[in-house]
Protein backbone atom coordinates (compact mmCIF):
# COMPACT_ATOMS: atom_id res chain seq x y z
CA UNK A 1 0.00 0.00 0.00
CA UNK A 2 1.63 3.61 -1.01
CA UNK A 3 1.54 5.95 1.78
CA UNK A 4 2.91 9.92 1.37
CA UNK A 5 3.73 12.15 4.00
CA UNK A 6 3.69 15.87 3.99
CA UNK A 7 5.20 17.57 7.26
CA UNK A 8 5.02 20.85 9.07
CA UNK A 9 6.77 22.57 11.84
CA UNK A 10 4.39 25.02 13.98
CA UNK A 11 6.10 26.91 17.24
CA UNK A 12 3.17 28.29 19.30
CA UNK A 13 3.99 32.36 20.12
CA UNK A 14 7.52 32.78 21.73
CA UNK A 15 6.74 29.99 25.01
CA UNK A 16 9.23 27.94 22.73
CA UNK A 17 6.49 25.07 22.46
CA UNK A 18 6.77 22.80 19.04
CA UNK A 19 3.50 20.86 17.22
CA UNK A 20 5.13 19.05 14.60
CA UNK A 21 1.76 18.23 12.15
CA UNK A 22 2.23 15.28 9.34
CA UNK A 23 -0.52 14.95 6.63
CA UNK A 24 -0.40 11.04 5.91
CA UNK A 25 -1.94 10.35 2.75
CA UNK A 26 -3.43 6.88 1.53
CA UNK A 27 -5.50 5.55 -1.30
CA UNK A 28 -9.05 6.93 -1.29
CA UNK A 29 -8.89 8.48 1.84
CA UNK A 30 -8.78 12.31 3.05
CA UNK A 31 -5.84 13.39 4.12
CA UNK A 32 -5.48 12.61 7.98
CA UNK A 33 -3.64 15.05 9.90
CA UNK A 34 -0.91 13.74 12.51
CA UNK A 35 -0.05 16.06 15.17
CA UNK A 36 2.59 15.76 18.24
CA UNK A 37 2.37 18.72 20.66
CA UNK A 38 3.40 19.67 24.04
CA UNK A 39 2.09 22.28 26.50
CA UNK A 40 4.69 23.55 29.17
CA UNK A 41 3.35 23.60 32.69
CA UNK A 42 3.27 27.39 32.83
CA UNK A 43 1.63 27.81 29.15
CA UNK A 44 -2.09 28.73 30.13
CA UNK A 45 -3.55 30.01 27.20
CA UNK A 46 -2.39 26.81 24.81
CA UNK A 47 -5.73 26.01 24.10
CA UNK A 48 -6.31 29.38 22.54
CA UNK A 49 -3.22 29.69 20.35
CA UNK A 50 -3.55 26.04 19.45
CA UNK A 51 -7.62 26.71 18.34
CA UNK A 52 -6.54 30.12 16.50
CA UNK A 53 -4.06 27.90 14.41
CA UNK A 54 -6.39 25.29 13.93
CA UNK A 55 -8.96 28.09 12.72
CA UNK A 56 -7.19 29.65 10.07
CA UNK A 57 -5.36 26.68 8.26
CA UNK A 58 -7.08 25.59 5.16
CA UNK A 59 -8.82 22.57 4.85
CA UNK A 60 -8.62 22.22 8.79
CA UNK A 61 -12.19 20.95 8.97
CA UNK A 62 -11.79 18.61 6.12
CA UNK A 63 -9.23 16.11 7.41
CA UNK A 64 -9.28 13.68 9.70
CA UNK A 65 -6.91 14.85 12.75
CA UNK A 66 -5.00 12.69 15.18
CA UNK A 67 -3.23 14.84 17.69
CA UNK A 68 -1.15 13.29 20.73
CA UNK A 69 1.62 14.61 22.93
CA UNK A 70 2.13 15.63 26.59
CA UNK A 71 -0.52 18.39 27.12
CA UNK A 72 -0.31 18.65 30.82
CA UNK A 73 -3.57 18.95 31.57
CA UNK A 74 -4.46 16.10 33.84
CA UNK A 75 -8.18 14.68 32.68
CA UNK A 76 -8.42 11.80 35.15
CA UNK A 77 -11.62 11.75 36.92
CA UNK A 78 -10.18 12.10 40.34
CA UNK A 79 -8.11 15.24 39.63
CA UNK A 80 -9.88 18.32 41.18
CA UNK A 81 -7.44 20.67 40.38
CA UNK A 82 -6.54 22.64 36.88
CA UNK A 83 -9.88 22.71 36.02
CA UNK A 84 -9.50 26.20 33.92
CA UNK A 85 -7.23 23.69 31.77
CA UNK A 86 -9.85 21.03 31.96
CA UNK A 87 -12.34 23.52 30.72
CA UNK A 88 -10.32 24.70 28.20
CA UNK A 89 -9.43 21.73 26.96
CA UNK A 90 -13.07 20.41 26.75
CA UNK A 91 -13.77 23.74 24.85
CA UNK A 92 -10.96 23.04 22.31
CA UNK A 93 -12.36 19.13 21.75
CA UNK A 94 -16.01 20.28 21.71
CA UNK A 95 -15.20 22.97 19.18
CA UNK A 96 -13.54 20.70 16.84
CA UNK A 97 -15.37 17.03 17.45
CA UNK A 98 -12.42 15.81 19.13
CA UNK A 99 -12.57 12.95 21.18
CA UNK A 100 -10.27 12.07 24.06
CA UNK A 101 -9.03 8.27 24.07
CA UNK A 102 -6.40 8.08 27.15
CA UNK A 103 -7.96 7.05 30.34
CA UNK A 104 -5.40 5.53 31.97
CA UNK A 105 -2.58 7.14 33.75
CA UNK A 106 0.58 7.93 31.83
CA UNK A 107 2.53 9.75 34.68
CA UNK A 108 2.99 6.49 37.41
CA UNK A 109 5.02 9.07 39.96
CA UNK A 110 2.49 11.52 39.94
CA UNK A 111 -0.83 9.03 39.17
CA UNK A 112 -2.15 11.47 36.48
CA UNK A 113 -2.80 11.42 33.04
CA UNK A 114 -1.51 14.07 31.25
CA UNK A 115 -0.31 12.57 27.96
CA UNK A 116 -3.37 12.46 25.72
CA UNK A 117 -4.75 11.53 22.14
CA UNK A 118 -7.66 13.59 19.95
CA UNK A 119 -8.99 12.05 17.37
CA UNK A 120 -11.85 13.27 15.05
CA UNK A 121 -13.21 10.05 14.08
CA UNK A 122 -12.99 8.03 16.56
CA UNK A 123 -14.67 4.83 15.00
CA UNK A 124 -11.28 4.63 12.29
CA UNK A 125 -9.63 3.88 16.06
CA UNK A 126 -9.41 -0.24 16.31
CA UNK A 127 -7.42 0.50 19.73
CA UNK A 128 -5.36 2.82 21.63
CA UNK A 129 -4.05 2.83 25.50
CA UNK A 130 -0.78 3.38 27.44
CA UNK A 131 2.51 0.61 27.58
CA UNK A 132 4.74 0.67 29.79
CA UNK A 133 7.77 2.18 29.30
CA UNK A 134 10.74 1.86 31.75
CA UNK A 135 13.18 4.88 30.41
CA UNK A 136 10.85 7.13 31.22
CA UNK A 137 8.80 8.87 33.89
CA UNK A 138 5.89 9.30 31.34
CA UNK A 139 4.50 6.08 29.99
CA UNK A 140 4.19 5.42 26.06
CA UNK A 141 0.21 6.07 24.56
CA UNK A 142 -0.70 4.73 21.11
CA UNK A 143 -3.68 4.19 19.02
CA UNK A 144 -4.60 1.97 16.02
CA UNK A 145 -5.69 3.57 12.77
CA UNK A 146 -7.86 1.23 10.98
CA UNK A 147 -6.59 0.92 7.31
CA UNK A 148 -7.39 -2.86 6.25
CA UNK A 149 -8.58 -5.40 7.41
CA UNK A 150 -5.84 -8.24 7.94
CA UNK A 151 -4.59 -10.80 10.09
CA UNK A 152 -2.91 -8.43 12.48
CA UNK A 153 -0.79 -11.85 14.25
CA UNK A 154 0.82 -12.55 10.82
CA UNK A 155 4.43 -12.89 11.04
CA UNK A 156 7.00 -11.19 9.07
CA UNK A 157 8.83 -13.76 6.36
CA UNK A 158 10.69 -13.70 3.77
CA UNK A 159 11.27 -15.92 0.88
CA UNK A 160 14.40 -17.77 0.29
CA UNK A 161 14.85 -21.01 -1.34
CA UNK A 162 15.58 -23.77 0.62
CA UNK A 163 18.84 -26.30 0.42
CA UNK A 164 17.46 -28.98 3.12
CA UNK A 165 17.23 -31.45 -0.05
CA UNK A 166 19.71 -29.94 -2.41
CA UNK A 167 22.19 -32.65 -3.85
CA UNK A 168 24.76 -30.83 -6.24
CA UNK A 169 25.25 -34.44 -7.94
CA UNK A 170 21.85 -34.97 -8.61
CA UNK A 171 21.11 -31.45 -9.58
CA UNK A 172 23.82 -31.76 -12.30
CA UNK A 173 22.86 -35.08 -13.60
CA UNK A 174 19.39 -33.59 -13.47
CA UNK A 175 20.48 -31.06 -15.71
CA UNK A 176 22.60 -33.43 -18.51
CA UNK A 177 19.31 -35.04 -19.32
CA UNK A 178 16.91 -31.40 -20.28
CA UNK A 179 15.98 -31.37 -23.20
CA UNK A 180 17.79 -28.09 -24.15
CA UNK A 181 16.65 -27.65 -27.50
CA UNK A 182 14.52 -25.02 -27.32
CA UNK A 183 18.27 -22.97 -26.34
CA UNK A 184 20.65 -24.27 -28.26
CA UNK A 185 18.28 -23.93 -31.24
CA UNK A 186 16.86 -20.54 -30.69
CA UNK A 187 18.12 -17.79 -33.55
CA UNK A 188 17.35 -14.80 -31.17
CA UNK A 189 19.49 -14.41 -28.07
CA UNK A 190 16.85 -12.50 -26.14
CA UNK A 191 15.03 -15.67 -26.50
CA UNK A 192 17.44 -17.99 -25.71
CA UNK A 193 17.91 -16.41 -22.54
CA UNK A 194 14.89 -16.93 -21.43
CA UNK A 195 13.76 -20.47 -22.38
CA UNK A 196 17.25 -21.60 -20.83
CA UNK A 197 16.24 -19.16 -17.46
CA UNK A 198 12.79 -20.95 -17.52
CA UNK A 199 14.43 -24.08 -17.89
CA UNK A 200 16.80 -23.47 -15.35
CA UNK A 201 14.71 -22.44 -12.25
CA UNK A 202 12.37 -25.06 -13.46
CA UNK A 203 15.17 -27.49 -12.27
CA UNK A 204 15.91 -25.67 -9.32
CA UNK A 205 12.72 -25.66 -7.97
CA UNK A 206 12.75 -29.30 -8.31
CA UNK A 207 15.95 -29.55 -5.85
CA UNK A 208 15.72 -25.93 -3.76
CA UNK A 209 11.91 -25.02 -3.82
CA UNK A 210 10.94 -21.11 -2.66
CA UNK A 211 9.90 -21.67 1.08
CA UNK A 212 8.46 -19.13 3.20
CA UNK A 213 10.99 -18.23 6.08
CA UNK A 214 9.68 -16.55 9.30
CA UNK A 215 11.87 -13.78 10.66
CA UNK A 216 13.19 -13.92 13.67
CA UNK A 217 13.60 -10.88 16.00
CA UNK A 218 16.41 -9.98 16.68
CA UNK A 219 18.37 -7.26 18.97
CA UNK A 220 20.83 -4.77 18.31
CA UNK A 221 24.15 -6.15 17.67
CA UNK A 222 25.39 -4.32 20.83
CA UNK A 223 22.81 -5.86 23.53
CA UNK A 224 24.22 -9.13 24.97
CA UNK A 225 23.32 -10.94 28.21
CA UNK A 226 24.22 -9.14 30.56
CA UNK A 227 21.87 -6.11 29.66
CA UNK A 228 19.34 -8.44 28.92
CA UNK A 229 19.37 -9.34 32.17
CA UNK A 230 19.34 -6.22 33.98
CA UNK A 231 16.05 -4.83 31.28
CA UNK A 232 14.36 -7.84 32.95
CA UNK A 233 15.55 -7.14 36.84
CA UNK A 234 14.23 -3.39 35.80
CA UNK A 235 11.16 -4.51 34.28
CA UNK A 236 10.24 -6.59 37.27
CA UNK A 237 10.97 -3.85 39.46
CA UNK A 238 8.81 -1.11 37.70
CA UNK A 239 5.91 -3.74 37.78
CA UNK A 240 6.36 -3.96 41.22
CA UNK A 241 6.53 -0.19 41.99
CA UNK A 242 3.37 -0.18 40.14
CA UNK A 243 1.68 -2.74 42.31
CA UNK A 244 3.37 -1.04 45.28
CA UNK A 245 3.75 2.63 45.35
CA UNK A 246 6.34 4.01 48.11
CA UNK A 247 10.21 5.33 48.27
CA UNK A 248 11.94 2.14 48.44
CA UNK A 249 10.47 0.69 45.23
CA UNK A 250 10.52 3.55 43.55
CA UNK A 251 14.30 3.84 44.45
CA UNK A 252 15.32 0.69 43.37
CA UNK A 253 13.43 1.44 40.06
CA UNK A 254 15.06 4.68 38.98
CA UNK A 255 18.61 2.59 40.15
CA UNK A 256 17.79 -0.23 37.91
CA UNK A 257 16.79 2.12 35.25
CA UNK A 258 20.14 4.22 35.10
CA UNK A 259 22.05 1.52 34.75
CA UNK A 260 20.52 -0.26 32.08
CA UNK A 261 20.82 2.81 30.43
CA UNK A 262 23.82 3.70 31.24
CA UNK A 263 25.27 -0.30 30.15
CA UNK A 264 23.57 0.38 26.60
CA UNK A 265 24.99 3.86 26.51
CA UNK A 266 28.43 2.12 26.95
CA UNK A 267 27.94 -0.96 24.92
CA UNK A 268 26.47 1.23 22.21
CA UNK A 269 29.41 3.27 22.18
CA UNK A 270 32.01 0.72 21.95
CA UNK A 271 30.37 -1.31 19.77
CA UNK A 272 31.19 1.55 17.11
CA UNK A 273 34.03 2.40 18.44
CA UNK A 274 35.66 -0.82 17.75
CA UNK A 275 33.57 -1.14 14.24
CA UNK A 276 35.24 1.84 13.22
CA UNK A 277 38.78 0.79 14.26
CA UNK A 278 38.76 -2.38 12.73
CA UNK A 279 37.30 -1.00 9.83
CA UNK A 280 39.12 2.00 9.31
CA UNK A 281 41.72 0.48 6.34
CA UNK A 282 38.38 -0.24 4.20
CA UNK A 283 36.34 2.90 2.73
CA UNK A 284 32.87 1.45 2.59
CA UNK A 285 33.01 -0.14 6.23
CA UNK A 286 32.80 2.77 8.37
CA UNK A 287 30.15 4.40 5.88
CA UNK A 288 27.82 1.45 6.80
CA UNK A 289 28.98 1.83 10.54
CA UNK A 290 27.64 5.50 10.37
CA UNK A 291 24.86 4.72 8.79
CA UNK A 292 23.73 1.81 11.25
CA UNK A 293 23.89 4.14 13.91
CA UNK A 294 21.95 6.62 12.22
CA UNK A 295 23.54 9.07 10.10
CA UNK A 296 21.60 9.57 6.75
CA UNK A 297 23.23 7.86 3.52
CA UNK A 298 24.93 9.54 0.82
CA UNK A 299 22.10 11.22 -1.24
CA UNK A 300 19.57 11.31 0.87
CA UNK A 301 17.76 14.36 1.34
CA UNK A 302 17.81 14.99 5.14
CA UNK A 303 20.57 16.75 6.80
CA UNK A 304 22.24 15.21 10.37
CA UNK A 305 22.26 17.90 13.04
CA UNK A 306 25.89 18.34 13.34
CA UNK A 307 27.20 19.29 16.52
CA UNK A 308 30.30 21.80 16.50
CA UNK A 309 32.80 23.05 19.70
CA UNK A 310 33.02 26.40 19.78
CA UNK A 311 34.71 28.27 22.87
CA UNK A 312 33.97 24.73 25.18
CA UNK A 313 30.45 24.78 24.20
CA UNK A 314 28.71 22.18 21.68
CA UNK A 315 26.95 24.90 18.90
CA UNK A 316 24.35 23.35 16.05
CA UNK A 317 23.35 26.40 14.50
CA UNK A 318 24.44 25.93 11.34
CA UNK A 319 25.18 29.84 10.37
CA UNK A 320 27.32 29.95 12.97
CA UNK A 321 29.06 26.24 12.53
CA UNK A 322 29.48 28.12 8.86
CA UNK A 323 30.78 31.31 10.15
CA UNK A 324 33.48 29.19 12.22
CA UNK A 325 34.42 27.20 9.23
CA UNK A 326 34.96 30.41 7.42
CA UNK A 327 36.95 32.09 9.50
CA UNK A 328 39.30 28.94 10.47
CA UNK A 329 40.21 28.11 6.27
CA UNK A 330 40.60 32.14 5.81
CA UNK A 331 43.27 32.50 8.76
CA UNK A 332 44.73 29.35 8.64
CA UNK A 333 47.25 30.69 6.30
CA UNK A 334 48.43 33.59 8.15
CA UNK A 335 48.76 31.70 11.19
CA UNK A 336 50.92 28.90 9.51
CA UNK A 337 53.42 31.69 8.28
CA UNK A 338 53.78 33.21 11.57
CA UNK A 339 54.90 29.92 13.02
CA UNK A 340 57.76 29.56 9.89
CA UNK A 341 60.89 30.29 10.96
CA UNK A 342 63.23 32.23 8.36
CA UNK A 343 66.11 30.14 7.34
Amino acid sequence: MYTSTRYYLITIKSYQSLAVFIDILLPSTKPILCGVLYRPPTQSNFYDLLENIFLTCEHFSEKESILLGDFNTNVHVSCKSKCSLNSALKYFCDLFSLKQLINEHTRIYSSTTIDLILVSDSHKISQSGVVDCNISDHQLIFCTRKVTQRFIGKHNTVKLRSLKIYNKEAFQQYLVGVDWFPVVNCDNVFDAWNNFKSIFISALDIFAPVKDIRIKQRSQKWIDSDILQCIRVRDKAFQLYKRNKNDENLNIFRNLRNKTQSLIFNAKKNYFKGTLESNKSDSNSPWKCLKDLGFPSKGTKTSSNIGLKIDDDICFDKLKIAEKFNSFYTTVASKLVKNFHPV
